[in-house]
């Protein structure tokens, strides 16, 4: 899954294939369920399941709630999140 993105600084990043494992457990390390994360991030309760479920790919503007959400700045949450594969050869 590639990070949907309008900006080029972001384009060599490919989600973990754990994305939604990792989400998962951030809100779970922040003491939140589905609901206390949707009342944080502005975003449905249904489309953070389905993000926990590897079933959507995020926007940037999906990955910009979640960061305020976890008051992680958004560069924090990328790496977090992404595996950088400028430098590979496939």
């Amino acid at each position: 899954m590639v990070f949907n993105s309008k900006d080029n600084k972001y384009d060599h990043l490919i989600l973990q294939e754990d994305f939604g494992e990792q989400i998962k457990h951030l809100r779970e390390s922040k003491g939140l369920n589905i609901t206390g994360l949707a009342i944080r991030s502005g975003l449905s309760e249904d489309y953070l399941t389905k993000t926990e479920k590897n079933l959507t790919n995020p926007s940037r503007f999906f990955m910009h709630h979640l960061a305020n959400a976890f008051q992680m700045d958004f560069d924090e949450l990328i790496n977090h999140l992404y595996t950088d594969n400028s430098s590979k050869v496939n």
